[in-house]
């Protein structure tokens, strides 16, 4: 990983960046699901016609879309609102937790 010769002290900041960069990827990806939901859902309104069934398809796809981006937005805030009420303050920042530790 190229770690190896790394002062032992920087460990927090280096899992802090990995960490943060799994999150940012995780939160990436769903908000490119919920575009393409989105179009999916707005492609098979406009193709449905008059076909009740297809129409009642593609707006779920859309809810659904809408409700996966919402509950992947809201949990880091949730996760932050828990962290704050329990007074663990390094549930979104792990680093500062971590170098509370002697390490040797």
């Amino acid at each position: 990983m190229g770690l190896e010769g790394a002062n032992k002290a920087s460990a927090p900041i280096v899992f802090n960046k990995f960490l943060s960069g799994i999150i940012g990827i995780i939160t990436i990806v769903g908000a490119i699901w919920f575009i393409i939901l989105l179009f999916s859902g707005a492609v098979g309104i406009m193709t449905a016609g008059s076909d009740k069934a297809a129409v009642e398809s593609a707006k779920k796809k859309i809810t659904n879309g809408l409700i996966g981006l919402g509950v992947l937005v809201a949990g880091i805030f949730i996760l932050d609102l828990i962290g704050q009420i329990l007074g663990l303050k390094f549930l979104l920042d792990p680093g500062s937790f971590i170098s509370t530790f002697k390490l040797k």
